[in-house]
């Protein structure tokens, strides 16, 4: 999660900023660097390769050993990693082309031209459109319903209360409360349960409440309140407010339900009442 004043796209453009470090490649003497027939060319051009690609492996691989719940910004330092990797080969043929014949240093520098104009207009796209509408709608739903619930969490809870959550950035910033991460990103406990049986299954089994029990609980879903009444695991869950965000991923782009329930015992009389948040200009409601 982000915290309530960060801005998605800001955070979306900075990360794109650190591939301009392989724009050198693509000069005069950057292309030479890596294309001579030398040992220390060949040395260059596979670290340039080798380094990148392998941190694009240890991260895609260290997500799937830990079995991470992979959202789509969850990846985007790949992006300066794949670009540069992607450069050493467009820098190579660069630099074969100053010697070339005039033909073919003519068809070679059009095929060059062309790939860089293909991504940079692919690039162009995804960000323009896309992206932009993601960091659009996912910046309302972190500033009125994370931040909104987050608003109600400080102001009318006590402060030594639990919240267990699966996106935890502006509900803990704002709300200032102790979170129970259900993503598993923040706490141990849960963590080992989700590689154990998965977090998605984890999370709905409800086994992490044999854990620690919080005293409420913001559970995201893409349907409508899951959990309203429902007694499991020797407590009740009560629901309070729900807001709907439009979005939380390129991949999953489809409305999810966020629910805020209070936790009490089963069997037990309800707590004492408290307020229900106002509505959120903006965010839906059910």
């Amino acid at each position: 999660g982000n915290p309530a004043g960060e801005e998605p796209e800001k955070r979306i453009v900075e990360d794109k900023d650190v591939a301009l470090l392989a724009l050198p490649l693509l000069r005069r003497r950057g292309a030479a660097a890596v294309s001579g027939p030398d040992a220390a060319a060949r040395a260059r051009r596979a670290a340039l390769v080798g380094v990148p690609l392998t941190w694009a492996a240890l991260l895609a691989g260290g997500y799937a050993v830990n079995r991470v719940w992979v959202i789509s910004r969850y990846l985007s330092p790949l992006l300066p990693a794949l670009l540069l990797a992607g450069a050493v080969p467009a820098a190579a043929l660069r630099a074969r082309l100053d010697g070339a014949e005039p033909f073919r240093r003519r068809a070679g520098g059009l095929v060059l031209a062309a790939g860089v104009a293909a991504a940079l207009l692919l690039n162009g796209w995804l960000t323009a459109g896309p992206v932009r509408a993601h960091a659009d709608s996912f910046g309302r739903g972190v500033r009125e319903c994370f931040a909104g619930t987050g608003e109600w969490l400080r102001e009318n809870t006590p402060p030594g209360a639990t919240v267990a959550a699966l996106d935890i950035g502006a509900i803990g910033f704002v709300g200032e409360r102790r979170i129970l991460d259900l993503a598993g990103l923040v706490s141990p406990e849960i963590l080992a349960l989700g590689r154990e049986r998965g977090f998605a299954a984890m999370v709905e089994s409800g086994v992490w409440l044999e854990t620690i029990r919080p005293d409420y609980v913001f559970d995201r879903t893409d349907g409508p309140p899951r959990w309203d009444g429902r007694a499991w695991h020797g407590v009740r869950f009560e629901l309070i407010d729900s807001c709907v965000v439009e979005g939380i991923g390129l991949r999953e782009s489809q409305p999810w339900t966020y629910a805020l329930y209070r936790v009490v015992a089963a069997g037990g009389g309800s707590s004492p009442a408290e307020p229900t948040p106002g509505p959120r200009a903006g965010a839906g409601r059910d």
